[in-house]
């Protein structure tokens, strides 16, 4: 009988994995940025940077696409991350350059990498993950915390060679998209929080870099 409970329970837990779909649709958040130093000079830029608003569209084969609404003159354009690159694109409105990386490289050393707090976010209780690395180039401390929900199931194998900010490890840990994240860094807070999450089939062409740019590596 207590093998016949332990095969059932290993089977059902079986089929919940198999039967788990990545999300693909969109998810919008709203943004807050706390500026740290009243004298900054980069206040400026990080005041218009992000906008107010981002979506980020989540395609179930890892791509992803970030679009800053109303942002600044400096601020940011849009994001595409491509999985089957493993490359990340960014855009800013002053620039007809496209700067791209390779998501693999680290450019930071992860120092401390755990549970967090958890929250209602949308109605629904998520957990969180906290990150803290230090960045030598700008000798800066960055902690990071993402809160999921579980809900919005995202494959860790897709994302296993997206180290940029750790999310190979967050992925990993989360098998979730964030509903909310926060960045402590060196001169502001920064926080995004899911306001409405959509199920919905995307188009692929959402993904696709303007050729008409000037390509940059960073």
């Amino acid at each position: 009988m207590k093998r016949a409970i332990i095969l059932f329970s290993f089977c059902m837990c079986l089929l919940e994995l198999i039967s788990q779909v990545p999300f693909e649709g969109l998810i919008t958040y709203k943004v807050e940025v706390i500026l740290k130093e009243k004298d900054s000079p980069y206040n400026d830029y990080y005041s218009q940077k992000y906008g107010d608003t981002i979506k980020i569209y989540y395609a179930a084969n890892g791509n992803q696409r970030t679009d800053y609404l109303n942002s600044g003159k400096r601020g940011m354009d849009w994001r595409i991350y491509i999985h089957e690159k493993n490359t990340e694109y960014a855009k800013w409105h002053n620039m007809d350059t496209v700067f791209y990386f390779d998501a693999y490289q680290l450019a930071t050393e992860l120092q401390e990498f755990k549970k967090g707090d958890k929250r209602k976010i949308l109605g629904k209780k998520c957990k969180s993950i906290v990150s803290k690395a230090y960045e030598p180039n700008g000798d800066e401390t960055i902690v990071q915390k993402f809160y999921y929900s579980g809900k919005e199931y995202a494959d860790p194998l897709i994302f296993e060679k997206y180290r940029d900010g750790y999310l190979d490890k967050i992925y990993a840990l989360s098998k979730s998209h964030f509903r909310r994240r926060e960045l402590d860094l060196k001169y502001i807070y920064f926080i995004i929080e899911a306001v409405e999450i959509k199920e919905q089939k995307l188009p692929p062409e959402l993904f696709s870099i303007p050729k008409d740019k000037i390509m940059v590596s960073y």
